[in-house]
């Protein structure tokens, strides 16, 4: 795939996230569309719910956040070994990575995954669209999950804003939760 291409897919993807991540800004309740909260605070077997810092917390620019909503997706079809999460705060801040192996590969577990802008993603969202450009991520899945156990990892990123000049710090960052299992 070339740059371009590479390029064009990323900016497809990131628009879908903007609208994944602006529904599930909407959704704050004791569950999720799939399900109760786990006892992380994370989703029940529906892979979503009200997540609580349990679940879903991180430092922006040294400030302690947590996600009030937390849906994280795996798949292996089609030859992709991937995972999905997205966190959401009802002040309408989201953050969305993805870390996606091709070629019939397997995510491996405590391995250190650098933003590439095509297979590992992070989206940092202020409001309805990307508010920032990700400079570098550092995503780290520790468990997988399956249909009861839940996914974790840990996650930081440096991003740069629409300004170009403002950084912004991710720090710190960690989930855990029941995966939704779509394959």
């Amino acid at each position: 795939m070339s740059s371009t291409s590479k390029r064009r897919a990323a900016r497809a993807l990131v628009a879908g996230w903007g609208l994944a991540l602006t529904l599930a800004g909407c959704g704050s309740s004791n569950s999720g569309p799939g399900g109760t909260g786990g006892t992380h605070g994370g989703g029940g077997t529906g892979g979503s719910a009200s997540a609580g810092c349990s679940a879903m917390s991180w430092l922006d620019d040294g400030v302690s956040q947590c996600a009030d909503f937390l849906s994280v997706t795996r798949s292996t079809k089609s030859g992709f070994d991937q995972i999905a999460v997205v966190g959401s705060q009802t002040t309408n801040v989201g953050l969305t990575f993805k870390v996606i192996v091709p070629g019939g590969g397997a995510i491996e577990t405590g391995k250190d995954y650098a933003c590439d802008g095509a297979y590992i993603l992070f989206v940092y969202q202020a409001g309805a669209l990307a508010s920032h450009t990700t400079k570098s991520c550092t995503l780290n899945v520790s468990a997988l999950g399956d249909a009861s156990t839940p996914a974790s990892g840990t996650f930081s990123a440096m991003l740069l804003a629409s300004d170009g000049t403002t950084t912004k710090q991710i720090t710190e960052g960690a989930f855990s939760a029941v995966p939704k299992i779509a394959n």
